[in-house]
């Protein structure tokens, strides 16, 4: 599944290795250089994915990572951070953003993640659809009227049946003995 994907990073030469890799696994990236352009971007477009690295001119990392929770509370959020802030990414990480890498990392390891996040939100489009499914058979136009009344009849007796047995295990049998 391919993502959309926001891939911020100031680095011209992370962002020449990264890039590359990301479009050859077939995901749609665009690429900003600073987080105000990214923070820009995230007002106007919709993705699926944010890379963000945490220190970066004009914005940070975490403030990105709040806009892009607040238009779009789906959006998934990997921060890159360097050996210093990962506390920062930890806080993150407490807050909702789906992964951090320390850098220097593999790009295979970023590849990895991504195809974690875009497996999950394969299951979670699976999921609403087998929901959607469920919720118009279950729509009583669409269930003949014998097979909706057997199953109402069935229902009303497991509900007798059980309050019945409730009932019974709930009253003692024989003497109350505190009583006189």
């Amino acid at each position: 599944m391919a993502l959309r994907i926001l891939f911020v990073e100031d680095d011209p030469d992370v962002r020449g290795a990264v890039l590359p890799a990301l479009r050859d696994a077939g995901h749609d990236v665009l690429d900003v250089a600073d987080g105000g352009a990214a923070l820009d971007r995230l007002a106007t477009d919709r993705f699926e994915v944010v890379v963000t690295d945490i220190r970066l001119p004009k914005a940070d990392g975490l403030a990105i990572f709040r806009r892009a929770r607040e238009v779009a509370p789906q959006t998934d959020v990997i921060l890159m951070t360097s050996f210093g802030a990962v506390a920062d990414a930890v806080a993150a990480l407490k807050q909702g953003a789906n992964d951090y890498l320390t850098k220097p990392f593999d790009i295979d390891e970023l590849l990895i993640r991504l195809a974690a996040i875009a497996r999950k939100r394969s299951l979670e489009q699976e999921l609403e659809d087998a929901r959607a499914r469920l919720a118009g058979a279950a729509d009583s136009r669409w269930w003949p009227r014998a097979t909706r009344s057997s199953w109402s009849r069935a229902r009303r007796g497991r509900a007798r049946s059980s309050s019945r047995g409730a009932f019974t295990r709930g009253v003692r049998v024989g003497r109350d003995r505190s009583s006189p």
